[in-house]
């Protein structure tokens, strides 16, 4: 079973209804492809499915805080302060504690150039 991996990200009110449908899935998921006939194949289950979990949680958390910012076109430097153009648009990995996610979770990320500092930026 393929899911879906969203590009668009926007500031999200739904975010939690988005995190539960993916969950609810991803646990039916885990219950056809595990036998858990105990607690060690309970625990096993989902330890190898903890990085997409996760990386799903933080996703609905980023875009709650953070979607604003992902469309921006504009930007000052956090280091000199000068105004810097978006360059394009990168995906990302979400990294958590568990693990990185085996999926490019974000998509459309926008990177800059800062050209006081002569360095590329991604601003998250």
């Amino acid at each position: 079973m393929a899911f879906a991996v969203r590009k668009k990200i926007e500031p999200s009110e739904n975010w939690r209804s988005v995190f539960f449908d993916f969950l609810d899935t991803r646990l039916d998921k885990i219950e056809e492809e595990y036998p858990m006939e105990d607690l060690g194949e309970i625990s096993k289950a989902v330890f190898q499915e903890r990085a997409e979990i996760l990386g799903h949680l933080l996703l609905g958390l980023i875009e709650r805080k953070f979607g604003h910012l992902l469309g921006q076109q504009k930007c000052d430097c956090p280091q000199c302060g000068k105004s810097m153009q978006s360059q394009g648009k990168l995906s990302r990995h979400i990294q958590t504690l568990a693990g990185q996610s085996p999926k490019a979770l974000i998509g459309d990320m926008p990177y800059f150039y800062c050209r006081g500092r002569a360095v590329w930026d991604i601003i998250l």
